[in-house]
């Protein structure tokens, strides 16, 4: 989370930076969130294909799970173009370039429960997108 502010306070350089790395680190969070939630995409998406039914009413499951799928790759795809991940991207590969010491690629294994703890601390993307776009998590339609 972002380090509180109180209204009124004037930040230092320091602390304004800070503060914009705190909240790229959390659009990050956000951004890895959604990636680990469409790995399960297909599987969700083709669920109704296992279970027992009439040939017209598999029919309709599927094509209401292909149309959620839809909504939520689309509502993914909006995420990333309005998120500033490519400003976020390149300011990284930057900084890197500037100072490649002490930049670790990030282990998952010495963090097995990050993404309960991402869940924990913030909205998930689609929430999170959908409150910074003034809409209740329903993708553009198209």
């Amino acid at each position: 989370m972002a380090p509180p502010t109180q209204p009124g306070k004037i930040l230092t350089a320091d602390e304004q930076k800070e503060a914009q790395l705190v909240g790229m680190l959390e659009r990050l969070d956000s951004l890895h969130i959604g990636i680990k939630d469409l790995r399960t995409l297909i599987p969700r998406m083709t669920q109704p294909l296992t279970t027992a039914g009439t040939p017209p009413e598999t029919y309709a499951a599927l094509i209401k799970s292909v149309a959620e799928a839809k909504a939520e790759i689309q509502l993914f795809e909006d995420f990333m173009e309005k998120g500033g991940f490519a400003k976020l991207f390149d300011f990284a590969t930057k900084r890197r370039r500037e100072d490649p010491s002490g930049i670790t690629p990030w282990d998952p294994t010495e963090h097995p429960d990050w993404y309960e703890h991402g869940r924990a601390l913030q909205a998930t993307y689609k929430e999170a997108f959908a409150l910074a776009n003034g809409r209740k998590g329903k993708p553009r339609q198209g």
